[in-house]
């Protein structure tokens, strides 16, 4: 009997305890013990507490407080406030702002193990704060307004787990070394500038400082014996040493993460006292070339991630598709590496494609492939010397000789060292090279040339027309020259640019010649064509065709860039190609095409039928499609290709037999009448070209697409109505609505006997 009233009584007591929970708290028991309780409150402020209504607070372990999101009340808590939570374990306030705490505010906290105080503003700690928790094993204090790591922290001796993350901390003092226990610092999201190893305390094996202003690291070999994992992602790093104490990693890693930084260079042995090595995150750095030096040292097989780094297609990197033997590192996102071109910046190619089509090249002055066998003699025709002109690049495998690359690069170079350059040279780069003379032979020796490029030099139309006896040549760049037609007799090119020349015709056999290539670029202040609207140039006829406009490269301007000197390359998008056009002035060639937005009127079914008409003759009689001709006192030109805007004073009267054939509006065709002779004048008469045609839909936007939205926005409009009175009659007017009244006969039962 005795037995039984005793549990009655405990029985008791525990449910008398849990129905005092705290006003706004919740109380739950654990699962593992009854004698022991959690709360969760959730309460405006601090210092507005119940805990005293609690019957038997030695039983709460647990005590979480949030306030509401965006509170902007401060709380000034009382000194020992949670005195009667003597065996609580674990304390929890988040998001309560904070405007000071009592030094004694944890009194009575012995048993205390983890406290978070997170999202408070807390600018500053008491220095005696900790005193009363000796026992702590983990703090968070993220999401305050710290400014140094607090002075408070000294008390915590068996501290294991710190986190200061989301604070303004910007430099580390003497503070964490008096933590021995300490196991694992967390400290992201700060304003650190330089992290000095020797502040850290000796048994830490795991630090976190993701995106800090760290620019600096100090390291020397008697402190941070015990760190395994390293996390400095998000930083300014920009290099690592393989000496000194500067920049220089930890040699018991384990892990580092060092994505997100600055880093550019990485110095060979800069790993090499880091034999625990096995994860290493370069990921999202400024990393162009990476030498396989760099990264030795750590005895297991090291494993990178390079992902986001502009690395340069230079031979350096074949290692990192071709490992030497099974302690190479090993890149885990390879598919995924990227790399720009030497000489072609804009160009990115995947790592391992541009491996496959030997596009790795690396620059040299004197390179001997292995199948060469005279080396060493002083004259060696496989042997390959760069002219001190030029800047020479190679593929990384010279002995795959279909795509084998051998690329020169020169600035002034002299006509006679023509002689002097590599038989074995597949492409050449010419730059303000100032020639008196020309003479084919000079390059006949260059049997693999493929590529031939002259800018800012004085080449001439009869110069390039000799290149036709160079049968390997398939791309072509003449920029700024001093070529006045396009190169006729060069029919194996399948790239031609002839941008920024002074091209001073176009005719059908310049087209020809276009329809061969399959890019071409014709753009350039110094090339400026005529246009017309109602008798289109033969330039506008053949771009009026997709494939031909597709024909035109789309790059935009770019340069090549070297360390002695900028060898500018112009790339002309279609916009750049410009002609005249009487009344508009120098437009955009594509601008007088036929479309929406052209500045010609729309063509008309009598143009149409002329422009037939005329191309029809002309193909029968085997003519050349030519520009309405000008009649002068020394012959005829062509008016619809010159280099310079013509003056209207300056131009005379167009004659053709066949396109002085006027339409007249019942579609017939006749001559004008009269020799050629007397028909010349001093001055063209030019018709001033009609406005385009304005569509209906200029002046009143699409009807449809506006009843459409109006019918929607009505439609919206009756339902947010309907939805109104519907919650006003239903909530509101519920009161006023009179009932119906019931007929007493309903009330009473179905089986009553009447």
């Amino acid at each position: 009997m005795k037995e039984i009233c005793s549990a009655l009584l405990l029985l008791f007591s525990s449910v008398y305890g849990y129905s005092s929970c705290p006003q706004r708290c919740q109380c739950y028991e654990d699962p593992d013990s009854r004698s022991q309780m959690h709360l969760i409150c959730k309460w405006d402020e601090l210092n507005t507490t119940n805990l005293d209504s609690l019957t038997r607070p030695e039983l709460v372990r647990t005590l979480t407080i949030r306030c509401p999101h965006f509170s902007k009340k401060k709380s000034v808590p009382l000194a020992g406030l949670f005195r009667g939570l003597r065996n609580l374990d674990r304390l929890e306030i988040d998001r309560c702002e904070l405007a000071s705490l009592p030094s004694a505010l944890f009194s009575g906290l012995h048993q205390l193990y983890s406290l978070i105080i997170k999202n408070a503003k807390l600018p500053a700690i008491p220095d005696e704060l900790f005193a009363y928790t000796p026992n702590m094993m983990t703090l968070d204090m993220t999401g305050n307004e710290l400014k140094i790591e607090p002075y408070a922290l000294k008390s915590l001796g068996n501290l294991i787990h710190l986190d200061l993350s989301n604070n303004s901390i910007n430099f580390l003092a003497n503070t964490l070394i008096s933590l021995t226990k300490l196991k694992v610092l967390t400290m992201d999201h700060n304003r650190l500038t330089n992290i000095d190893f020797r502040r850290l305390p000796e048994e830490l094996t795991d630090l976190s400082l993701r995106h800090n202003f760290v620019t600096t690291v100090h390291y020397l070999p008697q402190s941070a014996r015990n760190l395994r994992r390293l996390d400095l992602s998000g930083n300014l790093l920009d290099f690592l040493s393989g000496s000194g104490s500067v920049n220089m990693l930890p040699a018991g890693l384990k892990q580092a993460d060092l994505s997100n930084n600055r880093i550019a260079f990485i110095q060979e042995g800069a790993l090499a006292h880091m034999e625990k090595l096995a994860l290493l995150d370069l990921k999202r750095n400024r990393l162009t070339e990476l030498k396989e030096g760099s990264l030795a040292g750590p005895k297991t097989r090291l494993r990178l991630f390079l992902e986001n780094n502009p690395f340069k297609c230079h031979c350096g990197l074949r290692w990192l598709l071709h490992a030497k033997d099974k302690t190479s590192p090993v890149v885990l996102d390879l598919p995924t590496l990227t790399c720009s071109l030497l000489l072609d910046e804009n160009e990115r190619l995947n790592l391992t494609t541009a491996d496959q089509l030997n596009q790795l090249t690396c620059k040299y002055e004197s390179f001997c492939p292995e199948s060469c066998t005279c080396c060493d003699d002083l004259l060696c025709l496989c042997r390959m010397e760069c002219p001190k002109e030029c800047e020479c690049y190679r593929s990384s495998n010279m002995e795959r000789l279909r795509n084998a690359q051998n690329i020169l690069v020169c600035q002034n170079l002299r006509f006679d060292h023509l002689e002097n350059l590599p038989a074995s040279t597949t492409e050449l780069r010419i730059d303000s090279a100032d020639w008196k003379t020309w003479d084919i032979k000079k390059l006949q020796n260059l049997r693999s040339l493929t590529s031939l490029r002259f800018t800012n030099t004085p080449v001439t139309d009869d110069d390039i027309n000799s290149l036709s006896t160079l049968n390997s040549l398939t791309h072509l760049q003449l920029t700024s020259t001093a070529i006045t037609k396009v190169p006729s007799q060069l029919g194996h090119l399948s790239h031609l640019y002839l941008a920024g020349n002074k091209l001073s015709k176009l005719s059908n056999e310049d087209l020809k010649v276009f329809d061969k290539v399959k890019k071409l670029s014709l753009g350039g202040n110094g090339t400026r064509f005529l246009c017309d609207c109602d008798s289109p140039s033969p330039l506008q006829l053949w771009l009026r065709e997709k494939k031909n406009r597709d024909k035109v490269v789309k790059n935009s301007l770019f340069s090549r860039k070297f360390p002695k000197y900028i060898f500018h390359f112009l790339v002309e998008d279609i916009d750049a190609v410009k002609c005249y056009l009487q009344s508009f002035g120098t437009v955009k060639v594509i601008a007088t095409l036929p479309s929406n937005d052209s500045v010609c009127p729309e063509e008309t079914t009598e143009t149409t039928q002329w422009i037939e008409f005329v191309t029809n003759v002309e193909h029968s009689q085997g003519l050349e499609r030519k520009a309405t001709p000008t009649r002068s006192l020394h012959g005829i030109t062509n008016a619809y290709a010159i280099s310079e805007e013509p003056s209207p004073a300056s131009l005379e009267i167009a004659h053709s037999s066949i396109l002085m054939r006027k339409p007249t509006p019942n579609g017939v065709h006749y001559m004008m009448p009269g020799p050629i002779e007397e028909r010349t004048t001093t001055q063209l008469i030019f018709t001033t070209p009609k406005q385009r045609k304005k569509y209906h839909r200029d002046n009143s936007p699409d009807k449809f697409l506006n009843a459409l939205i109006f019918v929607l926005f009505s439609c919206v409009l009756i339902l947010v109505i309907t939805i109104a009175f519907t919650l006003y009659f239903r909530f509101i007017r519920v009161d006023s609505t009179p009932k119906p009244e019931k007929d007493p006969t309903e009330e009473a039962p179905l089986n009553e006997v009447a």
